[in-house]
């Protein structure tokens, strides 16, 4: 358990709220198989359609803070951009 997690249930009297960021699932094969057509969906769109078209139809199954956070950086996202050095097999 994490400390800030811990404290907050310690306290819980003064916590009327948690919002869960990212919740690991457990992985099966038909849930990986969903995934990569996901992604490979979601890569077609942004080819064909630019990035906000690749989210549009993501953004309304989102929690609102994180539907929040992705609006909010989509203005800013360059087409220039790519996957960080750390991501590529060496």
């Amino acid at each position: 358990m994490s400390r800030r997690f811990s404290t907050t249930s310690a306290n819980s009297g003064r916590v009327r709220a948690a919002i869960l960021i990212s919740v690991e699932d457990i992985e099966d094969d038909e849930a990986k198989q969903a995934e990569i057509a996901f992604m490979d969906a979601f890569t077609e769109r942004v080819r064909t359609g630019g990035i906000e078209a690749a989210w549009a139809p993501v953004l309304p199954e989102l929690a609102p803070v994180i539907g929040a956070l992705v609006r909010d950086a989509i203005p800013r996202a360059s087409p220039r951009s790519r996957s960080p050095p750390w991501s590529s097999p060496a």
